[in-house]
């Protein structure tokens, strides 16, 4: 059985991941729209190569902290699930397996298209 006020805490460390998970796609978005605004001034003081692999990096740890996030988040989601299901109409409000996956996965998924898809703009720019 759960501790009183733990369904709380856990609901905010959740809530907070999927914050964070906001908080990295808009920094990285932002920069890369930086940098393919402002990136000629840039690559004149610190080099195209420096530019490029400082951008690429960033956008790595930005995808790799998204899916640390998500893999936070949906650990405690198993344990509110795992609480719940220990209650009566625990089956009542169940998603399908099939459904549950895709919701899961579909905010990381999108989160991640929109970095590379910045990040590849950026090198794109860049580049030319």
């Amino acid at each position: 059985m759960m501790k009183p006020g733990a369904m709380e805490i856990y609901q905010q460390r959740m809530d907070k991941c999927t914050a964070e998970q906001f908080w990295m796609v808009a920094l990285i978005v932002g920069m890369n729209g930086f940098l393919m605004t402002q990136g000629e001034m840039l690559t004149a003081a610190l080099g195209t190569a420096a530019l490029c692999i400082s951008a690429g990096l960033t956008v790595l740890v930005g995808i790799a902290y998204v899916l640390s996030r998500h893999a936070i988040y949906v650990h405690y989601e198993r344990i509110v699930a795992r609480c719940l299901s220990e209650g009566a109409d625990a089956d009542a409000d169940k998603i399908p397996g099939y459904r549950l996956a895709v919701a899961r996965l579909s905010g990381m998924v999108i989160y991640t298209l929109m970095m590379l898809a910045s990040g590849t703009g950026t090198m794109l720019v860049l580049l030319k």
